[in-house]
């Protein structure tokens, strides 16, 4: 099957990279985000030749300086603004003189010029944030995300740093800006363009070929033009069922060059259980999942995509199908998602019949999207502009299972009905006394160490 990309990528590329996060009641456009291979001044109506933007948008795990343009709201003479850029961690201003011709003009922030946020009331420390990631910038300041995304806010001032009101406008509102630092979804800019099956009627191998396409990237320079990796895996659908890859190609990088293409191939053995065939990019190892076709006809073999929103949820370590364990603070899970939507919260729900004290037990954990994403910026860059960063994973956690008992339920919930579940055994339940018995002593015995024990079956 070959799938090409044409014209409607073109369009979605204008869509995705090109509008942003808009409020329908903001002023006309007066900030533009372009490459440092922009000039410094671009005339009025030229900046999409460039790649102006109006949001940041970041590949996952990847890094890009962009500058931050401004233009003069007010026909005539030049005048002096301040750009003021805002976010929950601080604030920073710039002096600017903006020409009365309408043209815009780069902003350059002064080093170190993030001011802190004074909260009204006393606040809690703030939670821990983790390091920039490697290779990148350790003078990033990371910002708090959530469900919505991480957001700045842009405003236009007055010289004076006094709100400069909109023109002809009987409310005075101010010329303020929301932009949501978008994180995008790989599915968005690759697609699979040919896939080639061999031996697909049978259940426990294949074989298969297949190249991604990275679309029409030159059209926008705004985000980086880093290599895409890519890897191939193979998940079992049954739990407990344990699959063997063979040779083949399962870690390739894709170069940014327009029409630029990778093949990834491999062969699975093992048990015959269903299976699925699963590539990643980015670092993420989930992006398109397929299923090899079961026909046993060779002119029908072929992988079936799934299309399907789906959360798989996996116990780290564990191939047992209903894990045993004693009460645990550190119980790992994964989830990952086929076909994430845009803004679905995803959730992890706990229960068991009984605790420690024998009533029903239950807890919630709101995780946020899909992944687990974070995003550091520095407005002023290693080359003066908006550095920024993004650390996008699946989601990790380690369940606290001390307060359930017996058979636990632990559900990812993806919005309303999307659900993946497991069941674990949580006891703490004495081994009868007859079935315990010292192990062999040691010829030297420190005092206060354990001396060995051991319970027989």
């Amino acid at each position: 099957m070959m799938i090409r990309l044409g014209a409607r990528i073109a369009a979605a590329a204008f869509l995705l990279f090109g509008i942003g996060q808009v409020r329908a009641d903001e002023p006309p456009a007066l900030f533009v985000f372009l490459p440092a291979s922009a000039p410094s001044e671009i005339d009025a109506g030229k900046e999409s030749d460039f790649g102006g933007v109006q949001s940041l948008s970041l590949r996952p795990n990847t890094a890009v300086e962009q500058f931050l343009y401004v233009k003069n709201p007010f026909s005539g003479d030049d005048r002096n603004f301040v750009v003021e850029w805002r976010t929950s961690t601080g604030t920073a201003q710039a002096k600017v003189t903006l020409p009365g011709t309408g043209s815009w003009r780069r902003v350059l922030f002064p080093k170190a010029a993030i001011a802190p946020m004074v909260p009204p009331v006393a606040a809690a420390p703030p939670a821990a944030t983790e390091a920039a990631p490697p290779g990148v910038r350790q003078t990033l300041t990371a910002l708090p995300g959530g469900q919505f995304g991480f957001v700045v806010e842009l405003r236009l001032l007055n010289e004076d740093g006094k709100t400069a009101a909109r023109e002809k406008d009987g409310l005075k509102r101010p010329y303020a800006y929301s932009r949501r630092i978008q994180i995008l979804n790989p599915r968005d800019y690759l697609t699979v363009t040919g896939s080639n099956v061999k031996d697909a009627g049978k259940i426990d191998g294949v074989a298969f070929s297949t190249a991604v396409n990275r679309g029409e990237w030159s059209k926008t320079p705004s985000i980086s033009d880093a290599e895409v990796p890519l890897t191939l895996s193979f998940q079992p659908l049954k739990p407990g069922a344990k699959l063997t890859p063979q040779a083949g190609r399962y870690e390739q990088t894709l170069p940014t060059k327009t029409d630029a293409k990778a093949g990834l191939f491999g062969a699975v053995g093992g048990d015959k259980a269903d299976y699925e065939i699963v590539f990643g990019a980015e670092g993420l190892r989930r992006i398109f999942s397929y299923q090899p076709s079961q026909s046993g006809r060779p002119d029908q073999n072929m992988l079936i995509p799934n299309a399907d929103t789906r959360v798989h949820l996996f116990a780290v370590g564990r191939n047992e199908t209903v894990p045993a364990l004693m009460p645990n603070a550190k119980f790992p899970i994964r989830i990952e998602v086929d076909n994430p939507s845009a803004d679905l919260p995803l959730r992890l729900v706990t229960r068991s019949p009984s605790g420690p004290t024998g009533t029903p037990s239950e807890e919630t954990v709101v995780l946020g999207t899909a992944h687990d994403e974070q995003v550091w910026i520095e407005i002023s860059g290693p080359n003066g502009g908006i550095a920024a960063a993004s650390r996008v994973r699946e989601w990790t956690r380690e369940l606290d299972l001390k307060a359930f008992r017996g058979k636990v339920q632990i559900e990812a919930v993806y919005g309303i009905s999307v659900i993946s579940s497991i069941t674990v055994i949580v006891d703490d339940t004495a081994p009868p006394i007859e079935r315990i018995a010292f192990g062999e002593f040691p010829k030297e015995q420190v005092k206060g160490t354990p001396l060995p024990v051991k319970v027989s079956k």
